[in-house]
Formats: C-alpha cells, structure tokens, sequence
C-alpha cells in the first residue's frame, strides 16, 4: 500500500509539472483528477476534473468521471447533471445510465431510475447482472415483485452462476413468505461466493421461518462476525440463541444491541421480557420504562409493565398503565378487556363494567367485551344479564369458550376467581344455583 501511494504521488507530481507548463494540456488535468479521486481527495478531484471538461466539453469519459467524484463528495444533483451530459454526447453509455438509475434510486425518484436502469440493461455489451440487481431491486422497493422476478430470472438464464442475482432472488423470496424457494437462491449464491453479512442475515432468516434453528442460529453468528456493529444483526442473533434454549445468551445479545443502536427501543423491549420471565422483575420493568422513554407508544411494551406490575401486587401502578394504554390505543379491546381485569383486582368492579362495555362501544359483537361485561355484573349479583351477555359471546363468536364456569375461570385470573367468582356461585346462593342451572341448559342447547 505504501508503494502504490508513492508511485501515486510521483505520478500526481508529473502531471503538476506538465500543467505548471502547459495549464491547457488535457490528459494531464484529468489523470491529475483521476489521481485525487485514488486518494479520495474529492474536492480537489472536482476542481480538476471541472477543468478538464472545460477543456474538452465533448469528451464523455471526463463528464462520467466528474459525476462520480461528485456523487462521491455528495453533490447529486451535480452528479445527476454531468451523467445527463453524458447521456446526450454518448447515449449508450452504459457506466453513467447505471449511475444515473442508482442515483435516482436513492433519491426516490422511481421512474427516472427504472428508465435509466434499463437503458444501462440495453446498452451494456459485457456482463449485466449488477444492473439487473439492482433494477430488480427497485422494481422490488415500490411492490412490483413479478417484474423484479422477471428480471432476476432474464439475468440467470443470462449469467446462471452470478451469485448477486442468486442473492437478490432469494432475498426476494423471502420477502414473499416463500422460504424454501429463498433458502435454495441464498444457498445458491453463498455456495457461488457471494459475501456480506446481508447474505448471512437474509439465510438466518429463512433458516428461522422454516423452523431450521440451527442453521439460523449459525447464520446469524456469521452476520455479527461480518458486521459486529449491526444492531438488528444482534436482536435476530438473540432470537435465535433463545430458540435455541440459550436464554442467557440472547439476553447479553440483545442488551449489546440496545446499546448498538439507542434509537431502537426493540432490543430493549426484548431484553425486559426475558428477565421478567426469568424473575428479574424489576430489572425487566425498568428496561420497560426505558422503552417507553423512547417510545411511548410501543404498546407491547407498556402492555407488558402493566401486566408485571400486575403480577407483583403493584394493582395503581398496574392500572395507571394499562389506562394510559387505553388513552393511546383507544379501539384495543385486548386492553381494555386487561384494564377490567386489574380493576376486578382492585375491587372496582363498576369501573370494570365500564371498561368491558367500551370495548362494546366500537365493536358491538366483540366477544371479550360481551365475556368482561358478563363477569362484572355477575360480580354485581346480576346473573340474569350475566348470562345474557354471555349468549350474545356465544352468539358472535360460536368459537369463543364458553363452557360454564370455565368460561368465568378464562376472563380473570385464578386467585381472582377463588376470591370473588366462586362465591358467587356456591350452591346455597339461590342467584348462583340458578345461574349454573342456567349455564348448564345453555351448554346443553
């Protein structure tokens, strides 16, 4: 490396002592250029390069490379305009149809990049499967899938052994749901040579969708070794350890990636799940809050401190979150039908009542709103209506359980049912014989 930079430099100082010379000579100016693009010593390049087109403003090989050194130091929009000026002295100029596409590509700008892209298609004579990936790859970006496919499939039968086309197909597959299909095209272009953690990562994710834990485990391995600073290479990473029973491990995993990336409340989200689950609850509600710090509507997790909170005995906590939830997530039956749950709890059975008949509100036939509703007013010592609304359950959701006192056992949780169920349906309760009574001929019809 060394000796290339100072064959480089004795270059460069050739080039300045012809110009010092001769200002006008062209060749001098645009190698001189050529060499600080070598060094990425892009402002200097363009400044070069400007003047070797003004030297020979016809010359299309000058603009193409200025456009480069321009995209290079990020002034696309100049970039754009000198490959346009290409395309104009040299239509068939594959190089700068490409760049133009790839350009266009990132800026959003969908129809001028298909357009180039298959321009660059056209006007290629060698080797055109990187033009056809990354055409597929926009095709693919705004939904149009069979034409992507379509290309990915023309380029193949073109270059079978091109392992990006391999890699792209698979990658499409993937993202149909088609996981087979993605594991056989990823397989293909691994086999083929294709490198980067972005081939390990999609080949862990086929592997997981097809239940091949393992092999996902072992890919994803690969995608951290390639790229140690990814983040979402980390999260996947612990999914797989925790598949794989390594609960130990996914959560190191996870907390590594939450610190990769501070934006991302997932990682963390993860991590507090697991170690309430392992019965570190308050580290894991604290990773919660930390989650709702950055986000404060990732409703899982603000569904999952409600619940710890819950299930430590801390009901106001509990409740302040799960009403807060409700308050972000107005049309969630699920928690309101939680939210009646954890006032049942905290012997609020009114307010529960109301709960379970607000999921009513947005959804009159909604299941768990006629099962929540039906619990409060048995609470209430009404089982006539409590029975009612569990017929309206039954009758809008023909599958939903409802199997006498299973059905009461199913909306609460089992110390709640001990505590305030079963008494009301001891036998020597006339409301509660009658109600069982009732069940039982309900169950029979």
């Amino acid at each position: 490396m060394a000796d290339e930079q100072r064959k480089l430099a004795a270059l460069m100082a050739k080039y300045k002592e012809v110009l010092a010379r001769d200002p006008k000579n062209f060749p001098a100016r645009h190698d001189l250029g050529v060499a600080y693009m070598q060094r990425r010593e892009f402002p200097a390049a363009i400044e070069q390069l400007k003047q070797a087109a003004a030297l020979s403003p016809k010359h299309p090989g000058v603009h193409y490379v200025l456009g480069i050194a321009l995209a290079e130091a990020g002034s696309l929009d100049e970039a754009i305009a000198a490959w346009k000026t290409v395309n104009k002295l040299n239509p068939r100029h594959a190089g700068a149809r490409f760049n133009l596409g790839k350009v266009y590509a990132l800026k959003g700008m969908t129809d001028g990049a298909i357009f180039e892209l298959k321009k660059a298609v056209e006007a290629e004579e060698g080797p055109k499967g990187i033009i056809r990936a990354h055409l597929a790859e926009v095709y693919h970006a705004t939904g149009r899938d069979a034409e992507a496919q379509a290309v990915l499939a023309e380029g193949l039968r073109d270059e079978p052994n091109n392992s990006r086309l391999h890699f792209n197909l698979g990658s499409l597959y993937l993202d149909k749901g088609m996981y087979s299909e993605a594991t056989a095209a990823l397989e293909r272009a691994l086999l083929l040579g294709e490198e980067g953690h972005l081939l390990h990562y999609n080949l862990g994710e086929a592997y997981m969708a097809k239940g091949e834990h393992d092999k996902g485990l072992a890919q994803f391995e690969a995608a951290v070794r390639g790229c140690p600073d990814d983040a979402r290479a980390h999260t996947q990473l612990g999914r797989a350890y925790l598949q794989a029973g390594k609960v130990a491990a996914a959560l190191e995993t996870w907390l590594k990636a939450a610190k990769l990336d501070v934006a991302d409340p997932h990682p963390l989200y993860l991590a507090g799940i697991t170690q309430v689950a392992l019965g570190q609850a308050e580290e894991g509600m604290d990773k919660l809050r930390s989650v709702l710090d950055k986000d404060p509507n990732y409703h899982l997790a603000r569904a999952q401190l409600a619940e710890s909170l819950a299930n430590e005995g801390r009901l106001d906590e509990s409740l302040a979150e799960w009403r807060e939830l409700c308050a972000r997530d107005p049309r969630n039956p699920s928690a309101y039908a939680k939210l009646a749950e954890t006032l049942l709890r905290a012997g609020a059975t009114d307010e529960a009542l109301q709960a379970g008949r607000k999921i009513l509100s947005f959804d009159e036939r909604h299941p768990m709103g006629h099962l929540t509703v039906g619990l409060c007013l048995l609470l209430r010592k009404e089982p006539a209506q409590a029975l009612a609304a569990w017929k309206r359950a039954r009758q809008s959701d023909p599958n939903f359980a409802l199997r006498g006192v299973g059905l009461i056992r199913a909306a609460c949780r089992a110390d709640l049912f001990e505590r305030l169920v079963a008494p009301a349906l001891r036998p020597s309760d006339a409301e509660g014989r009658e109600l069982v009574n009732s069940l039982k001929s309900l169950l029979r019809g």
